[in-house]
């Protein structure tokens, strides 16, 4: 038997373990198929991600994925699933890395620079992110109008509504039903108190895909007359009927109901749509735990104390100042009343703070 025959055989025998699930004697026998400088060993790695992602071993599948982009440095498939996966252990810049060590090897591909530029947001490496979309662009990029759309993302997260806008415009000159970059833009108009662009917007927006709970919620918030809100109504309850929906856009349209019943004075119908939104949030989050939720404060309070802000404070003289609330209490309201002042900078619900913890 020659040895392509030898390893035909043993590679197959492996195989038959893995499907009847003797997965420690598959393993063991792909270990000693995929020894260093071994005949397609690619092949037999790939069994062997296979096999630690089916029994959830994340350390040898980090370990196999690794050996793949060793064993094939040019393969954009392992690096991507690679990057991927450290991700979501939460290594993002070990996730970066490998798209680097890519990119210095093929610099001219463009789908490595834009799944780096999702890293860099994700990291909060806004400039960087902006930067690498830019150099997709430049290498000629398909999908143009989700790459401008996420640039414009990028800007909105920055602070920079003017740049983002101009983003979100340039995404639907590519693609004018692009609803991602209609439904960011429409936002950015309600922001800036553009009711009537925001209201054509989200309307646009349910043209092309009636379905679109997030824009039909959206236009209770932008509605400004009460026979807007009234014919809103209507459309909100029948939407919330509909099946199939998911539940967090569910939940999103029976706050918007209750926003309305609400403005239009039919508060027992807005209470009701409150509880129904509540039913759904507590549906599809963990249960309150108090003991855990004490604990987690505890730790962070023996962490964060005085001595810990003391070595670590900047060297600015601004002092900060944080406006705490429930949701829809009046936080913004205060947060806008204070921005208006010369000495104070407002800065959005920033989640920087709980990013940097966690």
């Amino acid at each position: 038997m020659n040895q392509q025959d030898s390893f035909e055989n043993a590679f197959r025998q492996a195989r038959e373990l893995h499907k009847a699930g003797r997965l420690d004697e598959a393993e063991r026998a792909y270990m000693a198929l995929a020894q260093p400088g071994a005949e397609r060993r690619e092949l037999v790695l790939q069994a062997l991600a296979e096999l630690y992602m089916q029994t959830r071993r994340v350390g040898q599948l980090v370990d196999a994925m690794v050996a793949l982009t060793e064993e094939a440095p040019d393969n954009f498939t392992y690096s991507a699933q690679l990057a991927t996966l450290l991700d979501r252990l939460g290594h993002t810049e070990a996730a970066i890395d490998e798209y680097h060590r890519l990119i210095s090897r093929q610099p001219d591909h463009a789908v490595a620079q834009f799944n780096l530029a999702l890293l860099y947001k994700r990291a909060l490496r806004y400039r960087d992110a902006l930067s690498a979309y830019e150099e997709a662009l430049r290498l000629g990029i398909d999908r143009l109008s989700e790459v401008y759309s996420n640039m414009g993302v990028v800007c909105t997260e920055m602070r920079d509504p003017v740049r983002a806008r101009k983003m979100y415009e340039q995404a639907l000159e590519h693609d004018s039903a692009y609803i991602p970059a209609l439904f960011n833009l429409a936002g950015l108009h309600e922001e800036a108190g553009d009711r009537d662009e925001a209201t054509r917007l989200y309307e646009k927006i349910l043209n092309l895909d009636p379905a679109h709970g997030e824009a039909l919620a959206r236009l209770a918030y932008a509605a400004g007359s009460e026979s807007e809100s009234e014919q809103l109504v209507a459309r909100l309850t029948a939407a919330t009927g509909e099946p199939g929906d998911a539940t967090l856009t569910r939940e999103g349209l029976y706050f918007a109901l209750g926003k309305l019943h609400d403005q239009l004075g039919a508060y027992e119908q807005a209470a009701n749509a409150y509880t129904e939104a509540n039913a759904l949030g507590k549906s599809r989050l963990p249960p309150y735990q108090r003991d855990s939720i004490e604990s987690s404060i505890g730790e962070l309070m023996d962490l964060y104390d005085k001595e810990w802000i003391e070595q670590f404070a900047g060297e600015s003289n601004a002092s900060p100042v944080f406006v705490c609330g429930m949701f829809r209490s009046g936080s913004t309201l205060v947060e806008r009343m204070l921005g208006a002042h010369s000495a104070i900078t407002a800065g959005g619900e920033l989640d920087f703070l709980p990013w940097l913890i966690a």
